[in-house]
């Protein structure tokens, strides 16, 4: 059942395939997809890529999802409020 609720942007912990950690966000776009970051695999978005899978950003710096978690939502809290979740896709459907 759909909660109503919905991911305007998604806080990233990222690995670099040189093992550097780094965090993004990502503002999902009508597609929820962001303007520089994006799955590698064709058919998944932002909202339903979960830890292990893998971002391309600008097209050319591959990295592994470590952690992930809502940082804007419908809901308006402020981001230390929200955990880490599995995926955005199941975030939103409560789940």
């Amino acid at each position: 059942m759909p909660t109503g609720r919905k991911i305007l942007a998604l806080l990233f912990e990222l690995e670099a395939e040189d093992g550097n950690i780094c965090l993004l966000i990502a503002w999902l776009d009508r597609f929820s997809n962001g303007k520089y970051l994006e799955p590698t695999h064709p058919d998944k978005t932002l909202l339903e890529v979960r830890a292990g899978d893998r971002l391309t950003f600008k097209r050319k710096h591959l990295f592994s999802i470590k952690r992930l978690k809502p940082w804007r939502t419908s809901e308006c809290k402020d981001e230390t409020q929200y955990t880490e979740i599995v995926c955005g896709e199941d975030w939103e459907a409560g789940v």
